[in-house]
C-alpha cells in the first residue's frame, strides 16, 4: 500500500459526506470553481479561498487522523498557563474541536475562516503535524517543486 492513500481516500470520503450532510455550501462553492476554471481545466488550491476554505474544514472537521501522531515533550512547557513537565504525552488534534477556538466545532462550517489563508493555515498545521512529526510528503512535495523535476508529476492530469 502507497503511503498516505488510506489518508487521501478517508478525507475524500468526508468531503462526500460533508457535501451531502451541507448542500447549502455546494450552491457557494460550485460557481466560484466555474468562474476560475470554466471547463478548462481542474480547479487546483491556489484557485479560491472559499474552495480553501471546505477543504480546511473538511481537514478540521474530521481529520483522517483524528489524535494525530503523539508529541512527547522533551522539556517542561507553559501553554495558556497551564504547566507540562518534560515527558507529558500531547495530543494536538484535540484542538481541531476546541470550542473556545471554534464556534460550534462539531457543525461543518467553511465560512468560520472568513477566507484568511492564516485562519485555514492553522488547521492544516494541526492535521499534517508539526515538529519532527510533520507529514513527510509536504517535505517531498516542497522538495520535487523546489529542484523542477516534479513540476511534470505535480500538473494536473488532464493538462497533459
Amino acid at each position: 500500500m502507497s503511503g498516505g492513500s488510506d489518508t487521501n481516500t478517508s478525507t475524500a470520503q468526508v468531503f462526500f459526506l460533508a457535501m451531502m450532510l451541507n448542500p447549502a455550501v455546494q450552491p457557494k462553492a460550485r460557481p466560484e470553481i466555474n468562474n476560475v476554471t470554466g471547463k478548462d481545466r481542474l480547479p487546483t488550491i491556489k484557485d479560491k479561498a472559499y474552495l480553501r476554505s471546505v477543504i480546511a474544514e473538511v481537514l478540521r472537521w474530521n481529520p483522517s487522523a483524528p489524535l494525530a501522531l503523539p508529541h512527547l515533550l522533551k522539556k517542561d512547557d507553559i501553554y495558556e498557563g497551564m504547566h507540562f513537565p518534560k515527558g507529558s504525552l500531547m495530543i494536538p488534534n484535540h484542538m481541531l474541536h476546541d470550542p473556545e477556538i471554534y464556534t460550534n466545532p462539531d457543525e461543518f462550517n467553511p465560512d468560520r475562516y472568513n477566507d484568511l489563508g492564516s485562519e485555514m493555515e492553522k488547521v492544516h498545521e494541526l492535521v499534517f503535524g508539526f515538529g519532527r512529526r510533520v507529514c513527510q510528503v509536504l517535505f517531498r512535495r516542497d522538495f520535487l517543486r523546489d529542484c523542477g523535476h516534479g513540476s511534470r508529476h505535480l500538473r494536473n492530469p488532464a493538462s497533459r
